[in-house]
């Protein structure tokens, strides 16, 4: 099915993994390099509290590999800071930070990380409303605990995505 505007983030997403492919462990296992098998994705994602699990699969039609391929491309997507919020306070910060807002909520709400998606939307909303004060300080305290709020997540998803599991 094609998608439309306006884009739903969920459905681009999961269109864009169809087509991506899975992503493959680094070199041949050999007999003797078996490593325990992992826990199932909902269990290593139980640590991380910023995310709803049935929200998330909701998204992905069930499909936990799917969820999983999806986290892995939002931790490669916003481990870098510039992809997120800079909260330097620039004539053109409302403007950026709306635009980073719009596209950071898509991808928050279809990994399942609800309440930071509606922070993110509320954000957006009051910078469209144009409500953003002339020295802009309260908005970039905004941005920056956003961010903040992001690059937590990215670190706590991190080791839950590693390809060797999680540490014992």
């Amino acid at each position: 099915r094609p998608i439309g505007k306006p884009v739903n983030p969920a459905l681009l997403y999961a269109k864009l993994l169809q087509w991506l492919p899975p992503v493959a462990a680094d070199g041949p296992a050999t007999p003797g390099d078996a490593a325990p098998p992992r826990p199932p994705l909902g269990q290593r994602l139980a640590e991380v509290a910023e995310l709803s699990l049935p929200a998330a699969l909701h998204y992905m039609g069930g499909d936990e590999a799917r969820l999983e391929r999806l986290l892995q491309v939002f931790v490669r997507t916003y481990r870098d800071p510039a992809r997120g919020f800079a909260p330097e306070p620039t004539p053109d910060a409302p403007a950026r930070w709306r635009s980073t807002a719009h596209s950071l909520r898509g991808a928050c709400a279809s990994i399942g990380a609800e309440a930071l998606a509606r922070e993110i939307q509320a954000f957006e909303l009051a910078l469209g409303r144009g409500d953003t004060p002339a020295p802009l300080p309260q908005w970039a305290d905004t941005a920056q605990a956003l961010q903040q709020r992001l690059m937590a997540l990215v670190q706590a998803l991190e080791p839950v995505l590693a390809a060797e599991g999680p540490a014992a």
